[in-house]
């Protein structure tokens, strides 16, 4: 592809997708995010990934609150693979080890079978 042809895509790209996608991400709305993106070939993805660089300010990205479950469940994870046991941990975190062996411990064999 020629600076040209680059530069003609880019431009289709900022008009059209680019707005729509910016939209897309500031709410959170991941269908459409796949829906503009999957259509896109390898050209006007580059194209657009052009685009969004000259657009995009150099700022960190913003950030997202850890929820208290996320949060509670790093935290057992942790004591889990230190160690504690199941009883042991869920104290530790502020839950019930019925929560735990229900809600976090398939997700704690799940990645430590990874």
């Amino acid at each position: 592809m020629s600076p040209d042809d680059l530069d003609l895509l880019a431009a289709q790209m900022a008009a059209t997708v680019a707005p729509a996608l910016v939209t897309a991400v500031h709410h959170d709305d991941a269908r459409m995010v796949e829906q503009l993106l999957s259509g896109l070939d390898r050209q006007r993805l580059y194209a657009l990934a052009v685009v969004l660089a000259a657009q995009s300010p150099q700022v960190e990205p913003r950030r997202r609150e850890q929820t208290r479950r996320a949060a509670r469940l790093e935290d057992y994870l942790w004591c889990r693979q230190t160690g504690a046991s199941i009883e042991e941990a869920a104290i530790r975190v502020g839950i019930r080890p019925g929560v735990a062996r229900k809600h976090f411990e398939p997700y704690l064999k799940e990645i430590t079978a990874a």
